[in-house]
């Protein structure tokens, strides 16, 4: 097949050669000139689309795997939504943790503050009752003296 097209291609050379060489005017020169451009014109887009037809197959198999690699599957996408979860999880784990840790401190501060409020409740009444037998000490230190007697 190539050798033909070789054949056919020297043909077209000394075709052309004679035609150039025969040329006289400007008009002639011109029109020979388009000939020679759309033959070549002709000649490559044929070429070209030859080439791209028998590489079609390859480059669509090529671009296919390209993009395969570049895009994420189902299972890819199934893989980062277990690490979410997995990720979002612990997150929660953590937040649930520290809210235990300051439910036993408000716990813990309220007991204390609990015990404190005991406290003072006793020390007022303590003082209370001090207060009020301080008005009649002297009066039951006289009768507890009395019945001593």
């Amino acid at each position: 097949m190539k050798f033909f097209v070789v054949f056919v291609m020297a043909v077209a050379y000394s075709k052309l050669y004679e035609l150039i060489k025969n040329v006289k005017d400007e008009k002639e020169a011109e029109e020979l000139c388009k000939i020679i451009e759309e033959f070549f014109e002709k000649q490559c887009k044929e070429n070209v689309s030859k080439k791209f037809e028998e590489q079609k197959p390859v480059l669509k198999l090529e671009l296919k795997e390209e993009l395969r690699k570049e895009l994420t599957t189902k299972e890819d996408l199934e893989l980062i939504g277990e690490k979410i979860l997995r990720y979002v999880d612990n997150k929660i784990n953590q937040v649930i943790e520290k809210i235990n840790q300051l439910d036993k401190k408000i716990d813990e501060g309220f007991y204390q503050l609990d015990k404190k409020v005991d406290t003072l409740k006793r020390d007022i009444i303590i003082i209370a009752l001090i207060i009020i037998l301080a008005n009649y000490a002297p009066s039951i230190i006289g009768k507890i003296l009395s019945f001593l007697k």
